[in-house]
């Protein structure tokens, strides 16, 4: 009988301290970090602030048109939605940090098909939601629409074929700005914009003298006439260039003006250049033929990360060379002189490779 009696009070003092810590375990909190409502992703962990995005979104019936709102309900809370957050490449290629936006290169997308990647033809996006990240090959997306265009912090568009318009406010800028391999995009920029503007289909200074954006280019892209600077992400990996044609204005050049042209062959630099870095053509891993002018008195090949093995030929019309430096310069380009004496100053530098004397040079203004 006392056994009895033990065993049920144990029992009772089991159960009493069972429910004490029911009452006292908190219940977790409901994970707001990724909420789904019409078909967009909401991050609501931000007091009444929200976060909407798409990138990461799946289903098997996902709409063709959206509509981002300036608030949104969830559980009897009303949240203002803050930021449309297009995405990253980091995300899904693990090779570059995230928010690298300089490689621009066809990434895999998980499960692609069954993302907005595949379907999504507009976007429309409430005044009041600021505008970031990398919109990338989303391959139906005709149309983004900002019902405020000052809303767009940055626009960084890439591999979307079937891209028409995109408008531009007065306050972004080139520092906010990389657009490539749109091919049916036309960008349209407000004209209280004090910092740029469209000549054509591609973006350029107010004053038109630096190219800031080639939106969509060509297999032959002359640079206008009257540019004297391209920035650097004016022209980098734009897949549609084979051959570039730099006018004689443009005399600002660095190691980033001609870099990751993936498809480049054929470069002619304007004629006012006088010094050559060979390590311009790094990153460009097709490029075959060079054509340098007369004006050049130097020529480099310091500071190149990588050997640069694709350059074939260099016709270099300089009458005569001051200073240069050509160790580690690649035994299998050739360079074309019009002299013995530029030769002679050649091999001087450095070049192991092959010299060949042409005296009738084509005309450098006929080059292409």
């Amino acid at each position: 009988m006392k056994a009895i009696k033990k065993y049920t009070v144990a029992c009772f003092l089991l159960l009493v301290f069972g429910l004490f810590l029911a009452v006292k375990t908190p219940v977790s909190a409901e994970d707001l970090s990724s909420v789904f409502i019409d078909g967009v992703e909401y991050n609501l962990t931000r007091p009444q602030n929200a976060v909407a995005s798409i990138d990461r979104v799946r289903g098997d019936h996902l709409k063709s048109e959206l509509y981002i709102p300036s608030t949104v309900e969830y559980n009897g809370k009303t949240y203002r939605v803050r930021q449309f957050y297009w995405g990253d490449m980091g995300t899904y290629d693990q090779r570059r940090p995230s928010f690298d936006r300089l490689a621009w290169k066809t990434v895999n997308i998980p499960d692609q098909k069954r993302s907005y990647y595949a379907c999504l033809k507009k976007i429309t996006i409430a005044k009041g939601v600021l505008v970031q990240g990398m919109a990338y090959q989303f391959d139906q997306l005709e149309e983004v629409v900002l019902e405020d265009s000052n809303n767009m912090l940055d626009a960084y568009y890439n591999q979307c074929p079937k891209l028409k318009t995109l408008h531009l406010g007065s306050g972004i800028s080139d520092y906010n700005l990389d657009i490539k391999n749109c091919p049916s995009l036309q960008v349209t920029i407000d004209s209280a914009n004090p910092y740029m503007k469209v000549i054509g289909k591609d973006i350029y200074s107010k004053d038109g003298k630096t190219l800031y954006d080639v939106v969509n280019g060509s297999r032959v892209y002359r640079v206008r006439k009257g540019v004297k600077k391209i920035a650097g992400s004016g022209l980098s990996h734009n897949t549609s260039i084979e051959k570039l044609y730099l006018p004689d204005s443009v005399t600002d050049i660095r190691t980033d003006t001609i870099n990751n042209l993936p498809n480049l062959r054929k470069i002619r630099f304007g004629k006012k250049m006088d010094i050559l870095h060979w390590g311009w053509m790094e990153g460009n891993p097709k490029v075959k033929t060079v054509y340098v002018p007369a004006q050049v008195k130097e020529i480099h090949y310091n500071y190149v990360e990588k050997k640069i093995k694709s350059v074939k030929k260099i016709y270099l019309y300089s009458k005569n060379l001051k200073k240069g430096n050509l160790k580690g310069a690649p035994k299998s380009s050739t360079i074309y002189v019009r002299n013995a004496s530029v030769r002679k100053q050649l091999k001087k530098f450095g070049f192991k490779g092959k010299i060949v004397i042409k005296k009738n040079m084509k005309n450098y203004n006929k080059t292409f």
